[in-house]
């Protein structure tokens, strides 16, 4: 399995103009946390780090500094115009280097992916061809129209925040997504490209520490996370 770890937005909303997961926690940036867990976990080939390429001579700087360690990362991708284009130019980049069974696409602001759950994940991926860490919601959840009309009342236990890392058999996601990218298909997770597709997704209990930065204020948030969770990147 190789893992594609996003980092190549800039954080407007984080109110920065590098990228927040070069943001520093414990004196180390957002995305070593990532790369430690998915470098640790036993099935993993290589993994690949999407990043802003007007980034890159920051990204060199930081991979000298603080990720040589990791004997399996292979490098930086240059990122697209939006997410889904980032995806699809580390897609390609694996698919053009011969593929590999399954792959991970994890976003690098969601720095505290243990690798335990990598695991379960990666289990389910394997017997069902896909699979995303899911937690459950507390506030109820209602589906309006485009006045704000509320049309739809889903059961609130059947319903679930989705993170990442996301599993995927390869060949599965790649078609999906070059699919996606040829149509212009609209999507705002990589679960839902497999939508009327034959693939039963597995959703896996997630975690409450898997926080996803994205406003400056988050930043309190994670570091009392580490604080509880710090011996696991020791």
């Amino acid at each position: 399995m190789d893992a594609i770890i996003l980092s190549g937005g800039v954080g407007k909303r984080f109110g920065e103009g590098t990228p927040k997961t070069f943001a520093l926690i414990a004196g180390k940036p957002l995305l070593y946390y990532s790369l430690y867990s998915f470098n640790k976990f036993k099935h993993t080939g290589k993994i690949y780090v999407v990043i802003n390429s007007a980034c890159e001579e920051l990204a060199l700087r930081y991979k000298k500094k603080y990720f040589s360690g990791f004997e399996k990362f292979a490098g930086f991708i240059p990122g697209g115009l939006e997410r889904k284009d980032s995806v699809y130019n580390a897609l390609s980049f694996i698919k053009e280097r011969g593929g590999v069974n399954y792959v991970a696409i994890h976003d690098g602001a969601r720095p505290f992916i243990k690798p335990e759950l990598i695991e379960k994940i990666y289990a389910e991926a394997i017997a069902r061809k896909a699979a995303a860490p899911g937690i459950k919601v507390v506030d109820a959840i209602k589906i309006v129209d485009d006045d704000g009309i509320i049309a739809e009342h889903p059961e609130k236990y059947l319903a679930r925040a989705i993170q990442t890392p996301q599993i995927f058999d390869f060949e599965l996601i790649y078609g999906a997504y070059k699919n996606s990218i040829e149509s212009g298909k609209i999507f705002t997770d990589d679960t839902e490209l497999l939508k009327g597709t034959s693939t039963k997704i597995k959703i896996v209990e997630g975690d409450d520490d898997l926080l996803k930065i994205t406003f400056r204020d988050d930043l309190i948030k994670a570091k009392k996370i580490y604080g509880r969770i710090k011996k696991l990147w020791k």
